[in-house]
């Protein structure tokens, strides 16, 4: 991995495209005099307080940098905050670098601008730096490094976005009193699906579905059963785009509390398949025509081959189409053995199309895949459906697990009989995974796995909801880490995560699966939301979960280490809305705090005593 991507130690303020590293870089020449470097007062970052957000200072050491200052948007943007700590905390091959670099940077006294990648940060593809050398009043060296994210993963996700050739959107429910939905708002639009609608994407964004695009309502009750029941669902749309009519394939699918809606554009494999419907009904009748001549004709030999080389080259004919389609197109014969296939589709099961023409599904397929097909194909057969189309995962030979759709329909001949079942597959990998990221980062804790802040919120919001409706009881449990930023300071950032992860763990272990809610709340705090439970069983299950922290050991060089939790425990009550209900839960845990630590509190209610009593 290349850790620079840019290093520059002249002309910065030429050279560099951010106006603030420019103006600082031209500070510092305007402040040098000579050999003597600027004074430290004049970057302090208390001096600096609109730029101390971006600063870090970091004095020098035996082999390290100490952190004196780590400005909190750089900690916001890493999810870590490293003041006080070494740069030899960076066991990596960025943290070894950047020591060398200050090195340098100290002993030359000239400042140094670099663009690196973001090894140790989720959020970030890379930073921009500039490192400035200063003299503090005792005349030691220090560095001064104002830091700034120069690519951030969310920025290139929007760039994918508006890049796709599919349209994406993103779409919230409304619901009304009774919890239903009513309807659905846009919430992300790209600019191909505006080119679909015809419409505008800012003109769709905030707005109603029923109300700027009403076409879609009679799309709205497959849009709520996939809401409710977590099934995707697709089904083919037609529009006209740009004057031309595009036949569309829309997919559905329920991302936490969202729907994300794509639709791909298959108006070539449409006309594709229409043409080779219109190829195969062609072919019939040619052989029809034959097998009349070969009767009436029997004497006329030079014409019956004639024939028959006129159908020899309308099935070469088929059977080059097929080929210079670059999708897996497949037709069955009524028998159940392969009649044709192009290689494409062969090589989806690492064969050829040599070695799978006529023969059965067991012969080519892994055995539920032939099931399945079978299966499906007696329902074409059988006259219940006169097309298919179903999505799923294939096992491919070569390039592994690939997501496909599968489009069949029942080939008929002139006299409308059934003659056999012809195919195309599309290959939706790609589409698929995006699919799944988009569902991944807008519901999880990228440390713990567990439920992100936002996802927690609006199971907290329907848990007050149903008290308010229905009475029904939830309590809320806060807890924090106790001490957690010794635990950091003593053994490091990674033994830290994995205490949080520890923790998660034993958290998911301990409560109701599918009915109580864990969730990373932020740095050491996490919090559970408990529904159909008063505020003692809050308390009750509270009790077991610190007690069970508190017995957990964990492996330092020291020998094996118990850590232990602080909880407060609220139940939701009336006039309760998240704000209070949070406040009251988050006062108790700080009163636990306050009361020695590793102890159970209840809102409104003294801290107990010794950490054995419950609240």
């Amino acid at each position: 991995m290349s850790i620079v991507h840019t290093e520059l130690s002249e002309s910065i303020d030429r050279l560099v495209a951010n106006p603030v590293i420019a103006r600082l870089y031209r500070e510092w020449q305007d402040l040098a005099v000579g050999d003597d470097l600027p004074a430290f007062a004049a970057f302090d970052p208390e001096a600096r307080p609109t730029l101390a957000g971006h600063l870090m200072v970091m004095e020098p050491g035996d082999g390290a940098f100490r952190y004196a200052h780590y400005g909190f948007r750089i900690a916001a943007a890493a999810g870590f905050d490293m003041t006080g700590r070494l740069t030899s905390d960076f066991r990596s091959e960025v943290g070894a670098f950047f020591e060398r670099k200050y090195r340098e940077v100290i002993e030359s006294g000239r400042p140094l601008y670099t663009v690196h990648h973001a090894e140790h940060v989720a959020a970030v593809v890379s930073w921009e730096r500039l490192i400035m050398p200063v003299r503090r009043r005792a005349g030691d060296r220090v560095i001064v490094c104002y830091n700034v994210p120069l690519d951030r993963k969310a920025e290139i996700l929007d760039g994918l976005m508006d890049a796709s050739m599919d349209g994406i959107a993103v779409l919230q429910p409304v619901r009304n009193d009774a919890g239903g939905i009513d309807d659905f708002r846009y919430l992300i639009v790209n600019r191909r699906t505006g080119q679909i609608l015809n419409r505008d994407p800012d003109s769709l964004v905030g707005h109603l579905i029923s109300t700027v695009y009403p076409e879609a309502n009679s799309r709205l009750p497959v849009y709520r059963e996939v809401m409710e029941t977590g099934e995707p669902q697709q089904f083919e749309l037609r529009a006209e785009v740009e004057g031309e009519p595009r036949v569309f394939r829309l997919s559905t699918v329920r991302a936490g509390d969202k729907l994300v809606v794509t639709l791909s554009d298959i108006t070539e494999m449409r006309r594709m398949m229409d043409q080779l419907e219109r190829q195969q009904a062609d072919l019939l009748f040619a052989n029809e025509t034959l097998q009349e001549q070969a009767e009436n004709l029997v004497s006329l030999v030079e014409d019956i081959e004639e024939a028959r080389g006129q159908a020899q080259a309308a099935q070469r004919f088929v059977a080059d189409l097929m080929e210079a389609v670059p999708v897996p197109l497949f037709y069955w014969n009524l028998d159940g053995t392969l009649n044709r296939a192009n290689r494409h589709y062969a090589a989806v099961y690492g064969q050829t199309t040599e070695t799978i023409v006529g023969k059965r599904p067991e012969d080519i397929l892994p055995p539920h895949v032939a099931k399945f097909l079978r299966e499906h194909n007696a329902r074409l057969l059988s006259g219940s459906e006169t097309n298919q189309m179903y999505e799923g995962d294939v096992e491919t030979a070569g390039r592994g697990r690939r997501r496909f759709v599968v489009h069949r329909a029942l080939m008929r001949d002139p006299a409308d009989r059934p003659t056999g079942i012809a195919g195309a597959m599309l290959d939706l990998t790609d589409e698929y995974a995006l699919r799944r990221e988009l569902e991944r980062l807008a519901s999880t804790d990228p440390l713990t796995g567990l439920y992100n802040r936002r996802v927690f919120m609006e199971r907290l919001e329907q848990a007050l909801a149903l008290f308010r409706r229905y009475g029904q009881p939830a309590a809320v449990a806060l807890l924090d880490v106790d001490h957690f930023k010794s635990v950091n300071d003593t053994y490091g950032h990674d033994f830290g995560d994995k205490v949080l992860v520890d923790l998660a763990r034993l958290l998911r272990g301990q409560v109701r699966d599918d009915v109580d809610v864990v969730a990373r709340f932020g740095g050491e705090e996490f919090v559970v939301l408990m529904p159909e439970t008063d505020e003692h069983g809050g308390c009750l299950l509270a009790e077991r979960l610190r007690q069970a922290f508190a017995d957990l050991a964990f492996e330092t060089p020291a020998g094996p280490r118990n850590f232990t939790a602080s909880f407060g425990v609220a139940a939701v009550i009336a006039d309760d809305d998240v704000t209070s209900l949070l406040r009251r839960t988050d006062e108790a845990l700080y009163r636990s705090k306050d009361a020695g630590r590793n102890r159970v509190t209840r809102a409104g209610s003294p801290p107990p005593g010794p950490a054995t009593a419950i609240c």
